[in-house]
C-alpha cells in the first residue's frame, strides 16, 4: 500500500534544513537591502465632501510622493465606484515626482460609492508571492464602509471577499497594509483587520487637518528613512551626504529661510540653483543636492515634526519594533553602521560612536538608554559593530515615539518610530447593522502579535436594561476578526457588552483577559470607563521573569543623556541579532504559506452561525 506524503512536511523539512545551515549563510543575506515598494489608495467618494471639505488629501499626498526615496518603486490609486490609477507605478524619480505632484490636484470627492475591494485588488495584482528583494507597503485612506451597491448583502459580500480572499494572499505576500480611518463612521474593525493580520499600522484621524503628519508617520513607517536630529532648528551636516531634504510644517502666511553653513540665506523666491523648493498647504518641502557641510539652519518656524532626510553611503542600519507590544514586553533593539552596504567594525571609528536610544510616550513621560558595543549582556559580541539594548521598565500602556541617534563626533544621524503598548491583546467594536431594526454587529479584532490567531476563542455577555444576559461566542470572520451579530429592544434602554478573549500568545503564553465593556443602544455606542481600583487594594505584583537587565535608564525632561554602566555579562543570554533575524524570516517562509492554507481549509469547514437575538421580556 503506497503512503501518501504531505507536501506540507517537505516545505517545513526545507525550512528546517536552512535554519540548520543558517551560521554559513546568515550574515551574508543581510547585506542586501530590500528595495521599497509603495503603493498609496485615495478614497474619493462623496462622503470627503464633509470629511475632508478643504481637499487636504492632495496637499498630503504631494507630501508623501515627494518624500519617497529616488529608486523605490510606487503608484497613486484614487477610488469611488471605479478605480483610477492616478499615478502610475514606477519606479520613483524626478520625472515621476513631478507627475504625482501634479496628480494630486485630480483628486476630488466625486465618487459615488467606496470600492474598497476594486481599489486593492488593482492596487496589488502583481504581488502574488513574497520578493525577498522589495519591501512592500500599501497606505490606504478611507472615510468610510465597503459601498459598492445599495443592497447591503452585495456590501457584505464584497468586504468577504477583501477579508478572506484579498488579505490572505496579501499576507503571504509580505505586504504590509498601513490603514488610515478618516471619519468615525469608517469600518474601523475591517481597517484595523488589514492592519493587524499584515503586522502594518492602523491610525484614525477624525479631523483631515491631521493628514499631512499622518502621511509623514506612514511614508517612515514604509521607508525607514535615514534623518540628520534637528535641534533648535539647526542640522550638523558632514561631508558624505549626497543629498538631503527638509521637511518643514509652517502656519499660514509664514515664510520659511534656510541658511547655509557660509552664511547665505534664501527661501522659496530666491532659492539657488542646487535647491528643489516646493512650497504647499501647511508645510515647505526643500530638497538640497550635494549639500555644503556645517551647520544649517531653518528660520521663520519651528516644529516637532520638522524633519531633515538624507542620502548618504553612511547608513543606520537598526531594529524595527514591532507595531503593537504588550505591557511587561522586553524585546531587543540592535544598530549597526553600513558603509557602502558593509558594517563598520573599525575599532578607531567605533570608539568615537555614541548611540542612545530616546523614548517618549504619550503623556511626555521621556527616557534616554545608551546602546553599548561591549559584549555585556543584551550584546552579544564586544566590538562586532552591533550595539545592543534591551527594553524593559518603559514598555508600558499606551503609544510611543522611539528616536535614535548616532553621535560620531564627525557625523551625526537619527531614525524614528512609533509604536503601542497594549494591556489587552484585542480591541471590540459595536457598530449598527446597515439595515438597522436593533441589529447590531460585534467585532473583535486582535492586535498583531499579541495574541496567536489559531487559538484565539472569544466570547461576549450581553447585558440588557433590566439584567438578563446572553451569552454567546463569537465566530471567526477572517484571519483576524471575530463577529456576532445580536438584535436588541433599542426602546427599552441601554444593554453593555463584556468580552473575553483566550488563547496563547506566539510564545506559547497562555492569554485570558476581559476587554474593555462597550454600551450601546439607540444613543450610540460608548466606552465603559474602568472602575477606580479601592485605595486599600495593593497593587499586583507580576510574576517573576528571568531576563538579562538592561543598563539602568534616566528619567527626564531635558535632552542631557546620562551615561548608565553596563550591566554583567551572562554567557546564556547573548543574543546572536542576525540570527534572529534571519531564523525569523525563514520561520515565516514556511509558516505564512502553512497558515494561509490552513485557515482557508479551516474557513471552508466552518458552518455558518446564526444571527443571536436578545430582547428584553414582555
Amino acid at each position: 500500500m503506497e503512503t501518501r506524503r504531505n507536501p506540507l512536511l517537505h516545505i517545513v523539512a526545507a525550512g528546517l534544513l536552512l535554519l540548520a545551515a543558517y551560521p554559513a549563510c546568515g550574515l551574508a543575506a543581510t547585506a542586501t537591502e530590500a528595495a521599497n515598494d509603495v503603493r498609496v489608495l485615495i478614497d474619493i467618494s462623496g462622503s470627503m465632501k464633509h470629511n475632508d471639505p478643504q481637499n487636504l488629501r492632495a496637499p498630503a499626498l504631494r507630501l508623501l510622493t515627494g518624500l519617497l526615496p529616488g529608486g523605490a518603486r510606487a503608484g497613486v490609486w484614487t477610488y469611488g465606484l471605479h478605480v483610477n490609477m492616478l499615478v502610475p507605478h514606477g519606479v520613483v524619480d524626478s520625472r515621476w515626482k513631478e507627475r504625482a505632484r501634479q496628480a494630486a490636484a485630480e483628486i476630488n470627492s466625486n465618487g459615488l460609492f467606496t470600492n474598497i475591494e476594486e481599489a486593492l485588488l488593482k492596487a496589488s495584482r502583481d504581488w502574488t508571492a513574497p520578493d525577498p528583494a522589495s519591501q512592500r507597503s500599501l497606505i490606504m485612506l478611507t472615510d468610510g464602509l465597503v459601498d459598492v451597491s445599495k443592497e447591503h448583502a452585495l456590501n457584505a459580500a464584497s468586504r468577504d471577499r477583501i477579508i478572506n480572499e484579498i488579505l490572505p494572499r496579501l499576507r503571504a505576500a509580505q505586504v504590509k497594509i498601513h490603514a488610515i480611518a478618516l471619519s468615525k463612521e469608517a469600518d474601523h474593525a475591517l481597517l484595523r483587520q488589514l492592519a493587524a493580520a499584515t503586522d502594518g499600522w492602523y491610525e484614525q484621524v477624525n479631523n483631515a487637518d491631521g493628514l499631512q503628519r499622518v502621511f509623514l508617520r506612514m511614508f517612515e513607517k514604509a521607508t525607514k528613512p535615514d534623518t540628520l536630529p534637528l535641534k533648535d532648528n539647526a542640522v550638523q551636516v558632514d561631508a558624505s551626504i549626497e543629498e538631503m531634504t527638509f521637511l518643514v510644517f509652517r502656519e499660514a502666511g509664514k515664510n520659511v529661510e534656510l541658511i547655509t553653513p557660509g552664511g547665505k540665506q534664501f527661501g522659496a523666491s530666491s532659492a539657488p540653483g542646487f535647491a528643489r523648493w516646493h512650497s504647499d498647504t501647511g508645510y515647505d518641502l526643500i530638497t538640497i543636492t550635494r549639500p555644503e557641510p556645517g551647520e544649517w539652519r531653518i528660520r521663520g518656524t519651528e516644529d516637532a515634526d520638522n524633519r531633515v532626510m538624507v542620502v548618504t553611503n553612511l547608513k543606520v542600519r537598526a531594529t524595527s519594533l514591532p507595531n503593537n507590544l504588550n505591557v511587561g514586553d522586553s524585546p531587543f533593539y540592535f544598530v549597526q553602521l553600513l558603509q557602502e552596504g558593509a558594517v563598520i567594525q573599525q575599532k578607531d571609528f567605533l570608539d568615537l560612536v555614541k548611540i542612545n536610544l530616546r523614548q517618549q510616550d504619550a503623556r511626555g513621560k521621556q527616557w534616554t538608554w545608551p546602546l553599548l558595543d561591549n559584549g555585556a549582556v543584551p550584546d552579544a559580541t564586544a566590538g562586532d559593530g552591533t550595539f545592543s539594548y534591551r527594553f524593559s521598565e518603559s514598555v508600558l500602556e499606551g503609544r510611543h515615539e522611539l528616536v535614535l541617534l548616532v553621535d560620531g563626533t564627525t557625523f551625526k544621524r537619527e531614525q524614528r518610530q512609533v509604536f503601542n503598548v497594549y494591556s489587552q491583546p484585542a480591541v471590540a467594536t459595536i457598530t449598527p447593522h446597515p439595515e438597522g431594526g436593533g441589529r447590531y454587529i460585534l467585532s473583535v479584532v486582535p492586535y498583531a502579535g499579541l495574541i496567536d490567531a489559531q487559538t484565539l476563542q472569544v466570547n461576549a455577555a450581553v447585558i440588557g436594561p433590566d439584567g438578563n444576559t446572553l451569552e454567546t461566542a463569537l465566530a471567526q470572520a477572517g484571519p483576524a476578526e471575530w463577529r456576532r451579530e445580536i438584535s436588541i429592544d433599542e426602546k427599552s434602554g441601554r444593554y453593555r457588552a463584556e468580552f473575553t478573549v483566550q488563547g496563547m500568545r506566539p510564545d506559547g503564553k497562555p492569554v485570558s483577559r476581559k476587554l474593555s465593556a462597550l454600551t450601546f443602544g439607540a444613543d450610540g455606542v460608548e466606552d465603559v470607563p474602568e472602575p477606580e481600583p479601592p485605595a486599600s487594594a495593593p497593587e499586583p505584583e507580576p510574576a517573576p521573569v528571568h531576563v538579562a537587565e538592561p543598563p539602568p535608564a534616566v528619567e527626564h525632561a531635558e535632552d542631557e543623556v546620562h551615561a548608565a554602566p553596563p550591566a554583567a555579562a551572562h554567557a546564556e543570554d547573548h543574543v546572536d541579532w542576525f540570527a534572529v533575524g534571519w531564523q525569523t524570516l525563514l520561520l515565516n517562509a514556511v509558516l505564512i504559506p502553512a497558515g494561509f492554507f490552513g485557515y482557508k481549509r479551516w474557513r471552508r469547514a466552518q458552518p455558518a452561525l446564526p444571527a443571536v437575538t436578545l430582547e428584553e421580556p414582555k
